[in-house]
């Protein structure tokens, strides 16, 4: 659909593995974050997200090395996938289906 409209489809950039590791552990983010704003009387809402951003990194460099390797390699692959699907859409043929084009 790129070819037709002019507008390409963007490469994936890789996530790092502190990201993907938060995503799967937001429960225990969110508990430390709660906690840290009980005791921050001056936290306004717009520090909520540095907030977390600094609890996710406090947290992420607690965990021994082999799991922080562990998520790097789990943020490699995801990227290669997405890469995959990526170069696969960029080199595709145009579709002759109405429905793709009506998008």
């Amino acid at each position: 659909m790129h070819q037709l409209t002019g507008v390409a489809y963007k490469k994936p950039k890789k996530k790092s593995a502190q990201s993907l590791w938060a995503k799967s552990s937001q429960d225990v983010i969110e508990d430390k974050v709660k906690k840290r704003l009980q005791f921050n009387t001056t936290s306004k809402k717009g520090q909520l997200a540095g907030i977390r951003q600094k609890v996710i990194g406090e947290l992420f460099k607690v965990l021994d090395k082999e799991d922080q390797t562990a998520w790097e390699g789990m943020a490699t692959e995801e990227h290669e996938e997405a890469k995959k699907d990526w170069k696969k859409k960029v080199d595709s043929p145009v579709s002759k289906l109405p429905e793709d084009r009506q998008q």
